[in-house]
């Protein structure tokens, strides 16, 4: 308003304002002399007089008054006054004068505060927020530092104020943690903690002129894992292809096998950690990660034992998984072959001459790569006898083998020769699998048989001994067989006089010939059992005399056709019909005839078992008689040994004299 120009009808005005007396003649005289100037039509008479007017009025008052000099000089007072005081303020405080000058010329400089607060574990946005992301669910520990340098002060308390999405605010107070520490960095911490947050929730903070707003904590899902599959590629020795299932298929992996996951995640992953070094081996997995997609591969080196994967992931948000997603990898272990071996055809004493069968049975998980028969004579081995091994790799195999004593000559640097009595032989069986992942051996032995050699003689006084004690057995049984021809000759006549009772006789109830019938049926089983349990024996006799190349034909042929066989042949099929008979009993429309025919096949089983216990006692006696003439001719054999060794001596007696 001072730099602005005033017009002559203001002036005119003003005057006319403190001069009443003129009565508008000046300011009408102005007004009309303007427009004359201005070329306007106007009355000129009008001018003159309205002019002649106002002359006479100022004449009488002289030069009018327009501004009150009084309040002007007042105001002027004041005004240097305040000029004073601020050039003395300048004076003697320049760096908040200097700062007042910023703020008048609208700088945007913040002002200077007695609290300064610092911010901890948040982020300011391009839109000045300061924002945290936290996992839904989670606690957030808020922590805030009071900067006690450049002249701050500490604040007495800190306050929180918060507002949720989903409604709730409220204001909590922070906790002072510690002490204020001292030096160049001072401040004193202050801390509060949200818990169990499940929306977004906007933030500020005050202390007393401090304040660090606007601040949000945004809260978002944790990643876990949607899809996994897991490619699978065994060791090379098995010779099996590649597979890729699901992971939750997959079940037991072959020992030595090397996998790969391919696993994708439900958010955008910045980084994944994967753990399995716990146990013996270091597993070492390598992870391959492309930085803000969900899918990532591990890739895990060959294993041997069971191992339990743990999978930590981070996405760009920076919140962690839950807790590490746990894949299990269970291992199957290749196991070591089972040998058995089996002998046949021989006992634990043998002949110098025998004829050794063998049966060599193999199971293992994932096929044998090679087998073998060992024999050792008196501890030093013998050539191994190796089986030709399919090339299936079948996990279990079979093998028949003779072993000829009469042929086999030693090894290894013994002489060639015949086995003698009183040395020992040795047998068992060995295999190796076709695992290559270990340097320790992967060969197991069967069991070993030890064998015997001894005379011809001394095997058959063996033999005698065992039939004497299976003639013994069988005895017994022959005489349960013939108690059970009685008892079913007995059940034959009650049922014959059902229909001829008179009042002194007592009939058997249904139960009791119930019960009475399974106890027939039971005791034809004991009696089956025994007599099969006799003839394999005997069978065994017979095949341990021809594998010992016995040089008794009518022995053999004795023990095999008059005993052996007729025994099998009453075990495995006169008894079995005899005791299906016997159940048959028991049915209400069982005929006389059937009856009659079960007790007949009775009495003809015990007859024939009477016959082979008969030839049993004469094959005893036959025995005896061959061991009688055995010591005759061992005593002929000594008597010469002894005359041929005092001939010699007589000769040696007379050459001296």
């Amino acid at each position: 308003p001072l730099l602005r120009s005033v017009s002559d009808l203001q002036f005119a005005s003003l005057i006319e304002d403190r001069h009443p007396e003129f009565e508008d003649s000046l300011l009408t005289a102005v007004d009309l002399h303007t427009a004359q100037q201005a070329a306007r039509p106007c009355d000129p008479r009008l001018a003159q007089e309205t002019t002649q007017r106002a002359l006479g009025v100022l004449s009488r008052i002289g030069e009018p008054a327009i501004v009150k000099t009084t309040r002007l000089r007042r105001w002027s007072v004041i005004a240097i006054i305040c000029l004073m005081s601020v050039l003395g303020f300048f004076a003697v405080w320049p760096d908040a004068a200097a700062f007042y000058s910023k703020r008048i010329a609208l700088s945007t400089e913040a002002w200077p505060r007695r609290v300064q607060l610092m911010l901890e574990g948040f982020a300011k946005g391009d839109d000045g927020v300061w924002r945290r992301r936290i996992a839904r669910g989670d606690s957030a520990v808020i922590s805030v530092l009071a900067d006690l340098t450049n002249g701050h002060e500490c604040p007495a308390t800190v306050w929180l104020h918060y507002r949720f999405e989903d409604g709730p605010r409220g204001r909590e107070s922070f906790a002072r943690v510690g002490k204020p520490t001292a030096g160049e960095n001072a401040y004193q911490r202050f801390m509060q903690t949200l818990a169990d947050i499940r929306s977004d929730v906007d933030l500020r903070i005050v202390a007393d002129d401090g304040r660090v707003e606007p601040m949000q904590i945004v809260v978002a899902s944790r990643p876990v894992i949607t899809t996994a599959n897991v490619e699978v590629t065994p060791p090379d020795y098995l010779g099996l292809p590649t597979r890729s299932v699901p992971i939750s298929a997959i079940g037991e992996i072959p020992e030595g096998s090397s996998a790969s996951l391919q696993l994708q995640a439900s958010k955008a992953l910045a980084s994944v950690i994967v753990e399995g070094n716990d146990g013996s081996q270091d597993l070492q997995p390598r992870v391959a990660l492309k930085t803000g997609t969900q899918e990532f591969s591990v890739s895990i080196p060959p294993i041997v034992d069971d191992r339990v994967l743990k999978i930590q992931m981070k996405d760009t948000d920076g919140i962690l998984s839950d807790k590490p997603h746990l894949i299990p990898l269970s291992v199957q272990r290749d196991t070591l072959p089972q040998v058995t071996l089996q002998l046949a055809g021989v006992g634990p004493a043998i002949t110098p001459d025998a004829l050794i069968g063998v049966r060599v049975e193999l199971e293992d998980d994932h096929g044998v790569a090679s087998a073998g028969l060992k024999m050792e004579i008196d501890g030093q081995a013998t050539p191994l006898r190796m089986f030709d091994i399919p090339s299936s790799s079948a996990t279990s195999a079979a093998f028949d083998a003779t072993v000829d004593l009469l042929t086999e000559r030693f090894a290894q640097g013994l002489n060639a020769g015949r086995l003698q009595p009183g040395q020992v032989v040795t047998l068992d069986a060995e295999a190796k699998d076709r695992c290559d992942l270990r340097k320790e051996s992967r060969t197991t032995t069967s069991q070993s048989y030890t064998l015997q050699v001894i005379t011809s003689d001394q095997l058959l006084a063996r033999i005698e001994e065992r039939e004497i004690n299976l003639r013994r057995t069988f005895e017994q049984t022959v005489a349960e067989a013939r108690r059970l021809e009685r008892s079913v000759a007995n059940v034959e006549e009650t049922s014959s006089s059902e229909g001829e009772s008179t009042p002194k006789t007592v009939l058997p109830t249904p139960a009791s010939a119930r019960l009475q019938t399974a106890r027939l049926v039971d005791t034809s089983g004991k009696i089956m059992q025994e007599t099969l349990s006799v003839g394999e024996s005997f069978e065994a006799i017979h095949l341990e005399l021809v594998h010992n190349r016995i040089q008794n034909e009518d022995l053999v042929d004795r023990i095999q056709t008059q005993i052996a066989k007729p025994l099998l042949k009453i075990g495995a099929t006169d008894l079995p019909r005899l005791r299906r008979l016997l159940r048959g009993l028991n049915k209400p429309d069982v005929t006389r005839d059937e009856r009659k025919s079960v007790s007949q096949l009775a009495a003809e089983i015990a007859e024939q078992m009477d016959t082979v216990l008969k030839q049993m006692q004469s094959l005893e006696t036959y025995n005896e008689v061959l061991a009688m003439l055995r010591q005759v001719i061992d005593d002929q054999q000594r008597v010469r040994r002894a005359t041929d060794k005092t001939r010699r001596d007589q000769v040696r007696q007379l050459l001296l004299e």
